[in-house]
């Protein structure tokens, strides 16, 4: 009798261990930026999206209750995504099996058609509570709630960031009065709050004006934060007011994987563990397996593609590379810089001036086709010429140097800047060795992101003197389609 009660007891404290204590796991990935085929990253090879897809199956098949989220920038990667909008990206999620996505600010750098088309191709929400258009109407979808096999209520709050500059069609709100707006409602209902956020991890010391931490610095409810945007590779979980914070790096380099354990009884929610699965393999390791379904439909797109990006434009016996761009001019800064200067020999241009976080990729030694310029300039801009004095060409590229020195704000210049920099942040621009003149007009032609002022205000003061009608793609194609070095003269 004794020996059945025991049995009777021990099963009973098993039950109630499992009734009072419930796990969820999350799959998460940000920053794909078009990463639709494995590619090498120095001694690895990352996988594609294919490749993703059975990693993910794996690590799905012995539990029930996961989710697989994404953190947004689907857009701006390779010329493949670009040339389709990221059709065939939207459409490997699809088949992956994603929750919902968090709208990234990249897929806001297009129109209002091009991210609700983007939005109709998708089987799962597209997230984001703080995006408008004109209309005040929310282009995403706020939040979304999933019943997980074992009964969990799981909210998740799309969330996008406010301090890079969208196209015209979209008015963003505050995301942290957003959230704590929405986070009440959601924990009337969930009994676990995520935030799936755009939003990025910077600078974890001092007042935060933006991102991830200040989200969690000012706001009480949310569980966990999934973050994108800063391409941070955490190597465990930023604590941040109490609430974790996790990113997985970028363009499909690693998978994070969360588990939340949420106590019935008392409501808690706790990240038991959190880690970043690398999605690489190299050299001598086993080849990665593909989803055979996913790798069919995106080789159809790759082959459309070959024909429209096939064209060879010019040859080099050199690399130019775009390694540590946000703080230094780099080789192939400085020939987009020289395309935009040699773009309109008519315009009398003196500079050409790029943006570091508008180009993305590199050059490499070898055969140069229409698609490697894509790569390497995935944004539809102008070039625009500006017309500005010496003090204010002076201005903005001391201004590069000290306050966008680590960013995408930071500028690369045509082969005639020359910067001189001294002790205690002087910085002495020249063109040919030849110092600016303050009081004579320089013409600038940069592209129309930047002329924009959205980057940085000084811009603003500049006249515009004409936007010419062609993308600064179009510009590097026809510089190096006619200079002599890339027909290996």
């Amino acid at each position: 009798m004794i020996k059945r009660f025991c049995l009777f007891l021990f099963i009973t404290i098993l039950c109630s261990c499992y009734i009072f204590s419930l796990d969820l796991m999350i799959l998460h990935t940000n920053d794909h930026h078009g990463s639709l085929f494995n590619y090498w990253l120095e001694f690895n090879q990352v996988a594609g999206l294919a490749e993703r897809a059975i990693l993910i199956n794996q690590i799905k098949e012995n539990n029930e209750n996961v989710l697989i989220l994404d953190a947004g920038d689907m857009n701006t990667g390779i010329y493949e995504s670009n040339l389709f909008v990221a059709e065939p990206d939207i459409l490997a999620y699809n088949l992956i099996g994603y929750d919902a996505v968090t709208l990234g600010n990249h897929e806001f750098y297009g129109d209002i058609e091009r991210v609700t088309n983007q939005i109709s191709t998708a089987t799962f929400p597209f997230l984001s509570a703080n995006i408008f258009n004109q209309n005040n109407e929310l282009i995403g979808l706020p939040y979304q709630f999933f019943t997980m096999q074992n009964g969990l209520q799981v909210a998740v709050l799309g969330l996008t960031t406010t301090h890079k500059s969208l196209h015209d069609d979209f008015i963003v709100k505050c995301d942290v009065e957003i959230a704590n707006e929405l986070v009440p409602i959601l924990r009337e209902k969930a009994d676990i709050v995520i935030a799936l956020t755009h939003l990025g991890i910077y600078d974890f010391g001092g007042e935060q004006q933006y991102g991830s931490i200040r989200l969690a610095l000012n706001t009480t409810g949310i569980d966990l934060i999934i973050d994108g945007d800063s391409h941070t590779l955490l190597e465990q979980p930023a604590i941040i007011n109490g609430v974790p914070i996790v990113q997985a790096g970028e363009r499909g380099r690693y998978l994070g994987k969360a588990i939340l354990n949420f106590d019935v009884e008392t409501g808690e929610v706790n990240l038991n563990n959190w880690e970043a699965i690398p999605l690489m393999r190299a050299h001598n390791d086993p080849e990665f397996e593909a989803d055979i379904e996913i790798q069919e439909m995106l080789e159809s797109y790759r082959q459309k593609a070959i024909d429209s990006g096939n064209a060879l434009l010019g040859v080099s016996d050199r690399d130019f590379r775009n390694i540590n761009i946000n703080n230094r001019i780099v080789a192939i800064g400085r020939v987009v810089g020289q395309a935009m200067l040699e773009s309109f020999p008519e315009h009398n241009i003196d500079v050409g001036m790029y943006n570091s976080g508008g180009i993305r990729g590199d050059l490499l030694r070898g055969e140069i086709r229409v698609s490697h310029i894509h790569n390497v300039m995935p944004f539809e801009n102008n070039l625009v010429i500006l017309e500005m004095p010496g003090t204010l060409l002076s201005e903005i590229i001391r201004d590069s140097y000290i306050e966008r020195i680590n960013t995408g704000a930071f500028l690369q210049y045509s082969n005639n800047v020359g910067i001189v920099q001294r002790p205690g942040d002087i910085v002495i621009p020249n063109l040919n060795g030849v110092d600016l003149v303050p009081d004579k007009i320089y013409r600038v032609a940069t592209n129309s992101f930047v002329a924009s002022g959205r980057e940085n205000p000084l811009f603003l003061l500049a006249e515009i003197k004409i936007d010419t009608g062609i993308t600064t793609r179009e510009a590097v194609i026809n510089y190096i389609q006619n200079t002599a070095f890339f027909k290996g003269e």
